[in-house]
């Protein structure tokens, strides 16, 4: 292994350096110009961030293409459409009620 400078650690073989805060006796643990929470914190939203584009891989089409499957599919189911043929009035549930004559 290469010389290590003092005050390294070597943790897998990733030197990680530390400062030391004479006054409070903390430790500061770096990891290049990151603190080892920020890097953990930074692989974590690039895990996040690759995991929601992996849906975004599977079967895309075109707008064009799919503007044209949602006309080819409206055309064939044209006649069940209740809005394209209309509903006739006996089977229409949400026509006006009459009224009973005999009150």
């Amino acid at each position: 292994m290469g010389r290590v400078a003092q005050g390294t650690f070597l943790t897998r073989g990733f030197p990680i350096l530390y400062k030391e805060n004479l006054r409070r006796q903390k430790f500061t643990f770096t990891f290049g110009h990151q603190t080892i929470l920020e890097k953990g914190l930074s692989l974590l939203k690039y895990a996040t961030v690759s995991f929601l584009f992996l849906p975004a891989g599977l079967n895309q089409v075109t707008v064009s293409q799919a503007a044209a499957d949602i006309k080819q599919f409206c055309l064939q189911n044209a006649q069940h459409d209740p809005l394209m043929t209309g509903v006739s009035s006996s089977t229409n549930p949400f026509r006006p009620q009459k009224v009973c004559s005999f009150l």
